[in-house]
């Protein structure tokens, strides 16, 4: 609805914010509760992960806070490659 009335700032946020909480209260309490273990390859995602996460953090910080339609493009390629190589190795 934040979308619709024009308040994407907001729609991102209410996105971001339950990824963050499903991810760290769920799973955090989940893991308390009995520990869950990484499967096999996990690490690499893991990896990639932080490479996309420092690799999407410069982006941010220019075109006024916006990702420009080159930057989305090769975010795109390279999550493709990334899935691509998951497959076919994994």
């Amino acid at each position: 609805m934040a979308t619709v009335k024009g308040h994407t700032d907001i729609a991102i946020g209410n996105v971001v914010g339950s990824n963050l909480f499903n991810i760290l209260l769920v799973k955090g309490t989940c893991a308390i509760v009995r520990p869950i273990p990484v499967p096999a390859g996990g690490s690499a995602d893991l990896l990639m992960l932080l490479f996309f996460s420092l690799f999407l953090l410069p982006l941010c910080m220019t075109n006024k806070g916006r990702i420009v339609r080159w930057e989305g493009a090769l975010l795109l390629l390279l999550h493709l490659i990334f899935s691509v190589w998951r497959v076919v190795t994994g």
